[in-house]
């Protein structure tokens, strides 16, 4: 029995009389409180994006774009009518700007843990986002049609928004946590390599 409890023990309990170490790295819940802050900032520039591209589109592009449609069909299903246009647009307007947040309390903290500018690291999150969303989920789902199917423009301005929402939560998120995230372990491996004791974020 002792040879089962012992490491039991020491494997979820810790020595006895050991106490926690200083958490010396942003906890995992203000990590995520920064990318969802930073993923609503970023939503911002990526809306004003949107409808510039927008304007430019042909008559035969302006449909309404992804988010509109989205909330379009989740509130009818909701209300069992279709919602006003002023509602509608309420609707779209709260749900692409949740989305943002939602997304980037986990792919803010990503940036950090990536080692080139939060700029660039949120530019790989966004193109990432666009593709899991646009090209695999959504019309996995029924909820778009496949990219190929879809309009150019229509295409490229979801692509762009993407890419601008990626690169502004990067660099919120670098002014938020200015030193990259390590993970635990790294400091205490880096005493024993004779390195020197990186900065963190608190």
């Amino acid at each position: 029995m002792r040879n089962i409890s012992e490491p039991l023990l020491a494997a979820f309990g810790g020595r006895e009389g050991e106490l926690p170490h200083e958490r010396v790295y942003p906890s995992p819940l203000r990590r995520m409180v920064n990318g969802a802050l930073a993923g609503t900032v970023a939503t911002l520039p990526m809306t004003a994006a949107m409808l510039l591209i927008y304007r430019q589109l042909g008559p035969e592009e302006r449909a309404p774009l992804p988010p509109a449609l989205l909330a379009g069909e989740a509130s009818e299903a909701v209300l069992r009518r279709r919602p006003g246009r002023a509602l509608h647009t309420t609707l779209s307007l709260v749900a692409h700007f949740a989305y943002g947040a939602a997304v980037g309390a986990v792919g803010g903290p990503l940036t950090r843990r990536m080692p080139v500018p939060g700029p660039l690291a949120g530019a790989a999150v966004g193109l990432g986002v666009w593709a899991m969303s646009y090209i695999v989920a959504m019309p996995s789902l029924g909820l778009l049609p496949p990219s190929g199917e879809r309009p150019a423009g229509r295409r490229a301005l979801l692509l762009t928004a993407h890419l601008v929402w990626g690169t502004t939560l990067g660099a919120v998120m670098e002014a938020l946590e200015p030193a990259q995230v390590e993970a635990p372990g790294t400091t205490e491996r880096g005493h024993q390599n004779g390195a020197k004791e990186p900065r963190h974020a608190v």
